[in-house]
């Protein structure tokens, strides 16, 4: 592994991939997830796409507990569960932009937006956007960053996401108030990770 090691290792140090959450990923790991992580899954989807999936992406199916890990935390998806409901074919899809062809990695349910890697370089820029759009999404405060860069930082966030939702949750313990407005906050114990905090 060249890419993603330092996520990997990063994951593996703060025992994120023993998450009883991260572990349970496991069972859901699609056929075609599984697949892209061999030789033979890769080759037989290249030739039917007529294109080469970058390195550092290959890196991604070939780690399933990092791929778990992923699954489990980020606002969104890697096995493209929902969005393979919604697309012909099998994932992952690609998406035409007008800086040229990327390859769908992630979906967020919620919005529809897609993150995609763009087909150019063994550890590709990443954008997020929809598909059908001509351009994706530019954000001068999150400028596009390196598919390796974008899952270290989905790894070492992950404390940070905890931090913030962990004072959330306390908060609106403390204020019933707060806790009614916001539809409760009962959810965030799932959030893998927080049973260990909250206890």
């Amino acid at each position: 592994m060249r890419y993603l090691q330092r996520a990997l290792d990063l994951a593996e140090v703060r025992g994120y991939l023993r998450y009883p959450e991260v572990l349970a990923a496991h069972d859901r790991v699609p056929d075609w997830f599984r697949a892209l992580g061999t030789d033979s899954g890769v080759a037989e989807f290249e030739a039917r796409h007529g294109f080469q999936i970058p390195a550092a992406v290959r890196e991604l199916y070939a780690s399933l507990p990092l791929a778990c890990f992923l699954e489990a935390t980020i606002d969104g998806e890697v096995f493209l569960t929902d969005l393979a409901t919604m697309i012909e074919g099998d994932p992952p899809p690609v998406v035409h932009w007008s800086a040229g062809p990327h390859m769908v990695f992630a979906f967020h349910s919620h919005s529809g937006m897609v993150f995609a890697a763009h087909l150019a370089a063994d550890d590709p820029l990443t954008h997020c956007g929809f598909d059908g759009d001509p351009e994706p999404i530019t954000d001068e405060e999150r400028p596009p960053e390196s598919f390796s860069a974008w899952v270290f930082g989905a790894v070492d966030g992950h404390e940070a996401r905890l931090d913030y939702w962990q004072g959330v949750y306390e908060k609106c313990r403390r204020d019933p108030a707060e806790n009614a407005r916001i539809g409760g906050v009962e959810w965030v114990r799932s959030m893998p990770g927080m049973a260990q905090r909250l206890g």
